[in-house]
C-alpha cells in the first residue's frame, strides 16, 4: 500500500546492514506499557501509533528493520 511504498524508500537505504530485501511492511499499533517498564518504556504509559517496520527477501522470514515513532 502507500504508506509501505513510502517507508520502503526509507528503508532501502539500510540494505547494506540488514542485507538485500525487497519487500516492505508497516504496522502501527497501540499499547499500553506494564507497571513496570523497561528502561526503552515509560512506566504506565499509553504509546499511540507506534510503527514497526519489517523487510524480508524473496520470500524469506521478515525482519524487524526499526520501531518506534518516526
Amino acid at each position: 500500500d502507500e504508506k509501505s511504498s513510502d517507508e520502503y524508500d526509507y528503508s532501502s537505504r539500510h540494505q547494506k546492514e540488514m542485507g538485500a530485501f525487497d519487500a516492505c511492511i508497516v504496522f502501527q499499533v497501540d499499547f499500553h506499557s506494564p507497571r513496570r517498564a523497561t528502561d526503552a518504556l515509560e512506566t504506565d504509559a499509553d504509546y499511540r501509533n507506534w510503527g514497526y517496520i519489517l523487510v524480508r527477501k524473496s520470500g524469506g522470514l521478515w525482519r524487524v528493520l526499526t520501531q518506534g515513532y518516526g
